[in-house]
């Protein structure tokens, strides 16, 4: 990674820190253009939501390929758990 990018990343956070509005949308944009926009993005939910949707989902929105035996659609998730006896059969 280049320096300038590492300041770059961490003036980014800071000037969310502070409330600062930071884009790289033309100047003319209006405040209702950038709220849409950050809305069909994703981006108006909190960080730890939008990083578990990107683990989670392809491109395409869809549930990722190997993800799919273990969340067969986004409302369900499947799981298992094993008995105390599968610890002591299997050391």
């Amino acid at each position: 990674m280049s320096r300038t990018f590492l300041q770059d990343l961490r003036n980014w956070f800071r000037a969310e820190d502070h409330g600062e509005d930071v884009t790289l949308a033309p100047l003319d944009t209006t405040p209702a253009e950038l709220e849409a926009f950050r809305h069909n993005m994703g981006l108006d939910r909190p960080v730890p939501i939008q990083y578990v949707d990107f683990l989670l989902h392809d491109n395409d929105g869809t549930i990722r390929k190997s993800l799919r035996p273990f969340f067969p659609d986004d409302r369900h998730a499947a799981c298992a758990e094993r008995g105390d006896d599968y610890a002591h059969e299997h050391p």
